[in-house]
């Protein structure tokens, strides 16, 4: 597959004709990475393209229920929804039918946020980075909070600056992939933090850490440690 710079907004369309809807997202910055005709085909594409945005650019019946499939397949890096106005549910951004125009801008709404870096194809590599860091920290492959702990860093590190506060964004996020709650993520989290800094490799944390960590608490707190951790994947992946 053709290799995208960071800064293009990756679409999947979905529509029985493109023709119209390619010209209209045929603007700098968006990639039309894949075209389904039917949304069941959409579905089996989603997981090797991993899109910024899924456009419907036809009527799309039970919309509802596929969002809520795309979230099951895609827990951790879902896409932004972008469908005609008249649609009746919850989407990120709507574009005119009657207005092809509107179609790119709907696009760059939706994907405004930060979020939007986070389905890039890297994520894989990100996620083996942080378990590597994890490895050499001496943290238990057997604790609940590791996997939690390396998905947050690397979806962290896709993130540009200022990162956004753990309790709003994270660990909702967190919890709808491990199928648990926010307060079980934070509560994972703090325990493999905890037990790694008592039982953990000292020189490791050290080269890691450094002073960052306050020496009343004596361990990171929860969102030091994901922050600090998604720094050196940043940083790795340079």
């Amino acid at each position: 597959m053709q290799s995208f710079e960071k800064t293009h907004l990756r679409v999947l369309l979905v529509a029985l004709q493109p023709q119209n809807a390619l010209k209209m997202l045929d603007k700098p910055g968006i990639c039309v990475c894949g075209i389904a005709d039917r949304i069941r085909e959409a579905m089996h594409m989603l997981p090797s393209l991993q899109p910024h945005a899924v456009v419907f650019f036809d009527p799309a019946p039970a919309l509802a229920q596929t969002l809520n499939k795309i979230g099951d397949l895609l827990p951790i890096a879902p896409p932004r929804i972008i469908c005609r106005k008249e649609e009746r549910c919850a989407v990120d951004a709507v574009f005119d039918p009657n207005d092809l125009s509107s179609l790119s801008s709907a696009v760059f709404s939706a994907c405004d946020a930060p979020i939007s870096m986070l389905a890039a194809p890297s994520f894989d590599r990100r996620l083996s980075l942080a378990q590597s860091l994890l490895d050499s920290l001496g943290m238990p492959q057997a604790l609940k909070g590791r996997m939690c702990i390396a998905c947050g860093a690397a979806w962290l590190s896709a993130f540009p600056h200022p990162v956004p506060p753990a309790q709003h964004l994270w660990y909702p996020r967190l919890a709808k992939a491990f199928g648990t709650t926010p307060a079980a993520v934070e509560r994972r989290i703090r325990s493999a933090v905890e037990s790694t800094w008592l039982h953990g490799n000292l020189q490791s944390q050290s080269e890691l850490f450094g002073l960052t960590v306050s020496a009343e608490r004596g361990k990171p707190t929860n969102a030091e440690f994901l922050f600090l951790l998604s720094e050196h994947i940043r940083r790795l992946m340079r």
